[in-house]
C-alpha cells in the first residue's frame, strides 16, 4: 500500500472503487494495490508550488525493497 498526501492540503474522498461515498475530509489516503479512489484536492492555500507525496507503507514492519519507496510530484496552481 501507499500513503498519498498533498503538502498543506486536505483531500475530500467522494468515491471508492467506483461507488460514491459520504464525502470525508482527510489529510492523506492509504491506497492498496488495485484500489481506486476519487478525491478532490481542496485548493485553499496561497498560490504556490506544493509537494504531492506517495510513500510505500507496510504495517508489519520493514518489507525488503518496499519501505522507503517514494514518489513525488509538484502541484502548482495560480
Amino acid at each position: 500500500p501507499f500513503i498519498v498526501s498533498v503538502q498543506k492540503h486536505t483531500l475530500t474522498i467522494i468515491a471508492m472503487d467506483g461507488k460514491e461515498t459520504k464525502p470525508q475530509v482527510v489529510s492523506f489516503v492509504l491506497l492498496h494495490p488495485g484500489q481506486r479512489l476519487d478525491a478532490i484536492v481542496n485548493l485553499n492555500q496561497a498560490e504556490d508550488l506544493y509537494w504531492v507525496h506517495a510513500t510505500a507503507f507496510h504495517h508489519h514492519g520493514k518489507m525488503k525493497g518496499m519501505m522507503g519507496l517514494k514518489g513525488t510530484a509538484i502541484l502548482k496552481y495560480q
